[in-house]
């Protein structure tokens, strides 16, 4: 099963974290680029070696998204879903690094 994660914080990192386990294709989508995965649990530490993207361009389509951002953030994720599902939009990175020029995601802004 192909499975991304976008937003690896500490609910992020945790979640693809444990399925870097029992996956070989997991994607984490992320700001800024990092070597490997270590999260520190009451279990103990997990480490991983998930493929890492920093821009949605290259993202090819996978069957299950985790979206772990805050919510004020939710909106930046839109070009990273659509690419995660196959519905691939424009890329711009002027506007990728700020949530209020996402592009329309159809939602009411709040």
């Amino acid at each position: 099963m192909k499975i991304a994660v976008v937003g690896p914080g500490a609910i992020g990192a945790t979640v693809a974290a444990h399925l870097s386990h029992n996956l070989d294709d997991l994607t984490v989508c992320v700001r800024t680029v990092f070597d490997h995965l270590v999260v520190d649990t009451p279990a103990g530490r997990i480490e991983a070696l998930p493929h890492i993207l920093t821009r949605p361009d290259p993202a090819q389509s996978v069957e299950w998204v985790q979206v772990a951002t805050k919510a004020y953030d939710v909106e930046a994720t839109a070009l990273w879903l659509a690419r995660l599902v196959g519905r691939p939009m424009e890329w711009d990175a002027r506007k990728a690094t700020s949530p209020a020029s996402a592009p329309d995601t159809g939602f009411p802004r709040r």
